[in-house]
């Protein structure tokens, strides 16, 4: 268990946020260590066939096995970044002395390698390959996932900000994720592998940043350290359900139970949508769109939400439910 002690300051400054280059480490992590993440089993396919032949040496060897990671590469994000370019801007801009002190790290609990050993050496130098890697990395696997990634973690902060503004801190922390709880002003993780040891952290009042992440399915992550603002990443909610094939098709059951129109349109919803986005997607015409969202969303299926110009639905823990139903 890993208990953190919150100080005066630190829930009033509680923020939500999120950040494309995180879900990029935290992905690479399941692609490449965690056999437990079977729910990314489409993607992880789909990823290992398009890195064939590709090393990442530099970004591996920032990873240690299940203990550490290092930080400067999961920098905490203090609003909800977009920009993947943006983000491996401020990687880029890491301090020597940052860099150099991480790598140590990840040498003290996995041992000395050489790409470890030019990380100390020239550590510019070994950032400009980094970069490169974490570049690729992104074009290859999650660039043209993104806006559906993306639209489930807005979703999630939305959910759980009104959440916490209707019912509370110990409302929102309860809902959370099943390893968080919370008790008087105290956050209590448990363990994500067995040989993990206890431990506290007492925070300083500056505030803490909940990250939602969809590549963290089963595990929740904490970065308490001295350069970065304090943050807790957890799985988003939908977090199995945003990746799909462009247009999947219902099957025989679904299709019986549902009727063939609002069949397809609530498998689409795997990922949050608009009724334009559907309507081009499933080349029905708008109204058609309009009135089975409707019909599933009077069944407690879907329900709305506006962000910016358009309204989107999304599936409802039911609509959740019924997919799995239908798909497993």
């Amino acid at each position: 268990m890993h208990t953190i002690h919150l100080q005066p300051g630190d829930l009033e400054n509680l923020r939500f946020a999120y950040s494309p280059l995180l879900e990029l480490v935290i992905s690479y992590c399941a692609l490449s260590r965690d056999q437990s993440a079977a729910a990314l089993g489409a993607w992880k396919d789909e990823a290992s066939r398009a890195l064939y032949g590709v090393e990442l040496v530099y970004l591996d060897a920032l990873i240690a096995r299940r203990h550490y990671i290092a930080d400067f590469i999961t920098p905490t994000p203090l609003s909800s970044q977009k920009d993947i370019e943006s983000e491996l801007a401020r990687v880029y801009a890491t301090p020597t002395a940052i860099i150099r002190e991480n790598v140590m790290t990840a040498i003290e609990y996995d041992g000395d390698s050489e790409i470890r050993q030019h990380y100390l050496a020239r550590p510019r130098e070994a950032i400009d390959c980094l970069v490169e890697e974490l570049r690729l990395y992104w074009q290859y696997t999650l660039a043209h996932h993104w806006k559906r990634v993306e639209t489930v973690l807005e979703n999630d902060v939305l959910y759980h900000a009104r959440q916490m503004a209707l019912h509370g801190i110990d409302s929102m922390f309860a809902d959370l994720a099943a390893r968080i709880d919370y008790n008087d002003r105290k956050i209590l993780i448990s363990k994500n592998y067995p040989d993990h040891t206890d431990r506290e952290t007492f925070l300083k009042g500056d505030g803490l940043q909940l990250v939602p992440m969809v590549f963290s399915q089963l595990h929740v992550w904490h970065q308490i350290v001295p350069h970065w603002q304090p943050m807790i990443m957890y799985g988003a909610r939908g977090n199995g359900l945003w990746y799909r094939a462009e247009n999947p098709e219902p099957d025989k059951a679904m299709r019986l139970t549902l009727g063939a129109g609002r069949a397809k349109v609530l498998l689409s919803l795997l990922a949050p949508a608009h009724t334009t986005e559907l309507a081009q997607r499933l080349n029905l015409t708008s109204g058609a769109i309009s009135q089975h969202l409707q019909r599933l969303n009077q069944a407690g299926l879907v329900e709305s939400h506006r962000n910016s110009h358009h309204v989107y639905y999304r599936l409802t823990s039911r609509g959740e439910n019924l997919v799995r139903l239908f798909t497993q």
